[in-house]
């Protein structure tokens, strides 16, 4: 088995790795050494950014993430299209957090509340950059909440 020194060093010299399909969450690896190997192995005063483009849990084991880490993968991965995210509540993760992946495309969203959590907010404000956008297992979506706010002719 790799040490964390190891795997920083292998994860700080790819300079194309832009693909990362694992059984655990990827968003664990990052959260867990990567944000220490980073600090300690990562050059000083430069920020290390990979070119993945898909940030999707394990399909064994669902995942949900925290604020902080959904952040860092927005800042080293600046080039997601496609997030499968497992949504509890704004407790552990803002909803909006989804928002800083400027470059998303495919939003796969697992849980929730179309009417008591801020979901309608967020598709407003990133809804004209998706191409798909997919719910599942979200509370309170009928086509009374998709259409609320659209004008009739």
């Amino acid at each position: 088995m790799l040490s964390i020194e190891a795997l920083a060093i292998i994860l700080l010299g790819l300079k194309t790795w832009s693909l990362c399909q694992m059984e655990t969450s990827c968003v664990n690896v990052w959260s867990g050494w990567c944000m220490r190997a980073l600090r300690k192995y990562g050059p000083r005063g430069q920020r290390r950014q990979f070119a993945i483009q898909e940030f999707c849990s394990s399909k064994k084991i669902i995942t949900f993430h925290s604020e902080k880490q959904m952040e860092l993968v927005a800042d080293m991965c600046p080039n997601i299209a496609q997030v499968k995210f497992f949504y509890d509540s704004e407790i552990l993760c803002e909803i909006k957090t989804l928002q800083k992946f400027s470059h998303l495309q495919d939003l796969r969203l697992n849980g929730g509340d179309f009417n008591k959590d801020p979901l309608r907010p967020l598709i407003e404000n990133i809804g004209h950059q998706l191409r798909n956008l997919e719910f599942n297992h979200v509370d309170g979506i009928d086509r009374h909440a998709i259409c609320a706010d659209v004008p009739f002719a």
